[in-house]
This record gives C-alpha cells, sequence and structure tokens, in this order.
C-alpha cells in the first residue's frame, strides 16, 4: 500500500499525507479521540487563521500536542 500511495490528499479530511493508506487507518478507519480532537482543532485553527485556540487554558494542552496540531495544520 505504501508504494501505490504517496504523497496524496486524504479525501475524507483535505490533509495532505507522505502516505494515504497509512493515514487512512490511522485517523478514518480506527481514530481515536485524542487523534479526531487534535485534527479537528488544526482545522479550526486553519480556518481561523491563527493558533491561538490551542493555547486557551481550557483545552488544557501539552506542548506535544499543540507541535502535532501545529503539524497537521501545516498538511491541511
Amino acid at each position: 500500500m505504501f508504494v501505490h500511495y504517496k504523497d496524496y490528499r486524504c479525501p475524507i479530511c483535505g490533509m495532505y499525507t507522505e502516505h494515504l493508506s497509512s493515514h487512512l487507518v490511522l485517523h478514518h478507519l480506527n481514530p481515536t479521540r485524542k487523534l479526531l480532537l487534535e485534527r479537528d482543532l488544526a482545522i479550526l485553527a486553519k480556518e481561523a487563521g491563527n493558533t491561538k485556540i490551542l493555547y486557551d487554558p481550557n483545552l488544557n494542552l501539552r506542548s506535544e500536542e499543540i507541535s502535532q496540531i501545529k503539524e497537521y495544520i501545516k498538511k491541511l
């Protein structure tokens, strides 16, 4: 699967990914709540045009999670 699907945009969420097959399995076939939250926050931040929402104390995000979300934003 890795050989056949490289450097594609996900048809479900629009995220660019190096390996579409892995992305589909990880995020869409068997997603965890954390992955869904990070992806959704990335979409919200991208649409808002800034990442201020990630620093909201109510979200209680760790710096590693914020970094991961920022990586997702780059792929959108």
